[in-house]
């Protein structure tokens, strides 16, 4: 490999590439001084929502009972 050595240097922080950095999705419409923002990322993170399209939330809409289920079980399925 190009640019290394067989030098043992312990203090030295390790080389993490650029590409091992992810890239953080975040919902166009829900801004980040929104009060939910960490718990809405949170969810996307984990799975639990999808938002109502792909890159929308729609924090002010209302959730039916059968979304709240979808939410429910995949939250405790975790």
């Amino acid at each position: 490999m190009s640019g290394t050595s067989n030098l043992f240097l312990p203090l030295r922080p390790p080389f993490r590439p650029p590409f091992s950095r992810v890239p953080i999705f975040r919902y166009v419409d829900v801004p980040s001084n929104y009060w939910a923002f960490r718990y809405i990322q949170k969810m996307k993170e984990l799975g639990i929502t999808g938002g109502c399209t792909t890159d929308s939330y729609c924090p002010t809409s209302s959730v039916a009972r059968d979304q709240m289920v979808v939410f429910l079980t995949r939250a405790f399925l975790q």
